[in-house]
């Protein structure tokens, strides 16, 4: 394959036109064609350990990262840039052993695997039957030897069905290619027999070549998907709430930490760092580049153990709320434009909190059903002592800020929260559906949803989108960011405002930068710009006014949520169901805590194959899908 590509060469002079070729196990490029058939070589990047990576923010660019260097490139568009990746991936696959290759006939090779499946599957029946009828004759010395080795074979018997069953849903629900499956034919060089030397290192003729920053220490991973399928219903330690379906009752395995203490265990806020994945975790880093293709849907690839944050991402969300003083104060504003400045103030100030460990970890998907639910105590505010009979911590004080929060599907996995304060009369209802992708050198996460702040006593709603994440440096020492285009917006007021999560440059500059404006209806010229890092210092300034510091997230004190201590916690709320996996990574065993998850995983999909196979819709206990988002069933009126 061979074509014109940008590449990027230093800060003075940007971007330049190069013709690549493809050959062998090298990318050669040229200053021109005509350079190319001269022989007059640019410069050479070799591919054998290379790893691509592609931009989130923009489909054009992608990288070539090896021996040390990275080397950025640019298509036409996303059409062209794909085409150069998947030749790329096939060179590295056949070089490296890495980069999952989607066959053309992948239909066609697993209907064969699922016949060569079933065949064998009808070689291990025969033969257990032939030892049943060896049982009936054997006398009775060796009767109870057959016996055991029968009842050992039927065990063997029975996963070997699951896994056949599996191969056939997997079968019926094949997805088909992924996202960068062209059906394109490489272009032929006129001149691609021309005899190349292909150098033992990567290098550019340019002497002051431009390659990637050291990434900050203090950053941090992004959350992305590990696998995870279906429990039937929540567990919910409110005795009022009763599950709708029956589920199968597992026997819990004895995982030998029946006396530690759950609720320290996650008490304890402090992580061990990932530290450089690649030297620490090569094996299993290789491991997972092999079953992976760039663009590729990460939904159903299982991420390695060690990566995880110690808490469900369910909890996570509940960071939003880290602030609670900051959340029901909008409503204490007289004018409608102070309240919509204070629900910004609010919304990005609502980051840092479930980032700010500085570890680089994911938290653990929730399963289908799972709940969590916790409260606040706001600051400054005194009790009433009157308590609520409803909402989503029934007990609580009127002046509690409280929380639930569901995983309401699995395909694709959603999770619907909801908040409120009844004596401020102040709600928050959101859905979050996690996409994520391989991008080469990170993994993004887009978060597909919204949510609304809802003032009641001002009948004001305040609508709200999600920014995505993105783990970066995955080769090494992982660090997150946020990035993409968020709104706010109050239809009643017609208040609105953009909010910019800048991811970055790759030629320079800060990381998690922000920046937006709040704009009045009827006005073209915003009334408030606001700029600075979502992670730390951030400033506006009015139109007609001086800049002032808007907020300073990590001087904003944080309130301690209060949850149920996990004894009294039902068996699908997150911390009573993720205990083991919790207490095992706290102690740094991550094979206890891989069975641990191993675990809830088989028995969620041996729940689903029940659901599958009685026909059984499922239904969320808590939340009701309304249009395309979720509603909470006992929202605050």
């Amino acid at each position: 394959m061979e074509g014109p590509l940008s590449k990027w060469t230093n800060v003075v002079q940007g971007w330049q036109y190069r013709w690549f070729v493809l050959r062998d196990d090298a990318l050669h490029y040229y200053t021109s064609k005509e350079k190319m058939m001269k022989g007059q070589q640019r410069g050479c990047i070799r591919l054998r350990g290379a790893v691509i990576g592609i931009d989130g923010e923009n489909n054009s660019l992608f990288t070539v990262t090896v021996d040390g260097k990275t080397f950025h490139l640019q298509g036409r568009d996303e059409v062209e840039r794909n085409s150069w990746i998947r030749a790329l991936e096939a060179v590295i696959h056949e070089q490296s052993g890495y980069y999952r290759i989607t066959p053309s006939n992948s239909p066609a090779i697993l209907k064969a695997k699922v016949i060569e499946a079933d065949k064998h599957l009808q070689d291990m029946i025969n033969e257990v039957r032939e030892l049943e009828g060896l049982s009936t004759s054997a006398n009775t010395e060796m009767k109870k030897t057959v016996d055991d080795l029968i009842k050992s074979a039927n065990r063997l018997l029975n996963t070997v069905k699951h896994a056949v069953i599996l191969l056939q849903m997997a079968r019926s629900h094949l997805d088909g290619a992924s996202l960068l499956d062209f059906n394109m034919d490489d272009e032929e060089s006129e001149n691609s027999q021309a005899k190349v030397i292909v150098p033992p290192l990567s290098y550019s003729s340019s002497e002051d070549e431009f390659f990637d920053a050291e990434t900050p220490s203090d950053d941090k991973l992004s959350p992305s998907d590990d696998n995870s399928n279906g429990f039937e219903n929540p567990g919910h330690s409110n005795p009022s709430r009763k599950n709708s379906h029956s589920r199968k009752k597992t026997q819990e395995p004895d995982f030998g930490d029946e006396n530690e203490d759950f609720d320290a265990a996650y008490e304890d806020k402090e992580e061990l760092d990932v530290g450089n994945v690649q030297q620490k975790h090569g094996s299993v880093l290789m491991h997972l580049l092999s079953q992976v293709s760039v663009g590729m849907d990460l939904t159903k690839v299982t991420l390695p153990t060690f990566i995880l944050e110690r808490r469900s991402l369910l909890e996570m969300y509940a960071d939003f709320f880290a602030h609670p003083d900051s959340f029901v104060g909008c409503t204490d504003y007289s004018s409608s434009e102070e309240r919509f400045i204070s629900v910004v103030r609010y919304y990005i100030g609502a980051f840092y909190a479930a980032r700010k460990s500085g570890v680089a970890k994911k938290p653990y998907n929730p399963i289908l059903g799972e709940t969590f639910r916790c409260r606040w105590r706001i600051p400054g505010m005194k009790k009433i002592k009157e308590f609520t009979e409803r909402g989503p911590f029934p007990g609580s004080d009127q002046n509690d800020l409280t929380f639930i929060a569901e995983q309401v599907s699995h395909h694709p996995p959603v999770s619907a929260f909801y908040a409120e304060h009844p004596g401020k009369r102040v709600s928050f209802t959101g859905h979050i559906w996690t996409k994520s992708s391989f991008l080469g050198l990170s993994i993004g996460v887009t978060n597909i949803g919204w949510g609304i702040v809802k003032l009641h006593d001002h009948n004001e709603e305040y609508v709200l989108t999600f920014p995505n994440g993105y783990g970066r440096s995955i080769m090494s020492t992982p660090w997150i960011e946020l990035g993409g285009k968020v709104t706010v917006n109050c239809v009643k007021t017609g208040y609105s405002a953009e909010i910019d999560f800048l991811t970055k440059p790759f030629f320079g500059g800060k990381a998690h930068r922000i920046s937006g404006s709040i704009y009045r209806s009827g006005f073209r010229k915003p009334i408030l710009t606001i700029k600075g890092e979502w992670n730390g210092v951030i400033t506006a300034k009015p139109l007609n006014g001086e800049e002032y510091l808007f907020v300073d997230v990590k001087h904003y004190p944080e309130v301690k949520k209060e949850c149920e201590p996990v004894a009294r916690q039902g068996d699908r709320e997150s911390r009573r169901l993720w205990r083991h996996v919790t207490v095992a990574l706290q102690k740094n065993n991550i094979q206890l805590a891989t069975n641990a998850k191993r675990w809830i995983e088989q028995r969620q999909r041996e729940e689903a194959k029940i659901r599958q196979d009685q026909r059984i819709v499922y239904h969320p206990l808590l939340f009701v899908k309304q249009g395309e988002g979720w509603k909470y069933k006992d929202e605050l009126q």
